[in-house]
C-alpha cells in the first residue's frame, strides 16, 4: 500500500483523522450501542413511516425541480462523481 501524505490547506484546522490504519476520532463503544440499538424489528408505524416516505419522494422532488441547480457549489470531485455523463 502506497504512503499517503498529509498536504496543508491554507485556512484549514490540520487535525489527523486517520493513522496508522485507524481513525482516531472514532469511539468504538458508542458504535457498538449504535448497532446493539439498531437490531430490534421495526414498529408498526416505523414501517409506515419508511413507506410514506418513499411514496412522498417523487412528488418532492418534481416540487423542486430547477430549484436549486448543486453542480455549481459541488466540490470538483464530488461533483465528477455525481454528474458524469
Amino acid at each position: 500500500m502506497a504512503a499517503v501524505r498529509a498536504r496543508r490547506v491554507p485556512g484549514m484546522a490540520c487535525e489527523v483523522v486517520y493513522e496508522d490504519g485507524r481513525f482516531t476520532q472514532v469511539d468504538l463503544d458508542r458504535i457498538a450501542k449504535l448497532h446493539d440499538s439498531s437490531q430490534h424489528a421495526l414498529k408498526d408505524d416505523e414501517i409506515e413511516q419508511h413507506w410514506s416516505s418513499k411514496a412522498l419522494l417523487p412528488h418532492v422532488r418534481r416540487f423542486y425541480a430547477g430549484y436549486f441547480d448543486p453542480k455549481p457549489t459541488c466540490p470538483t470531485a464530488v461533483r465528477a462523481l455525481m454528474f458524469e455523463s
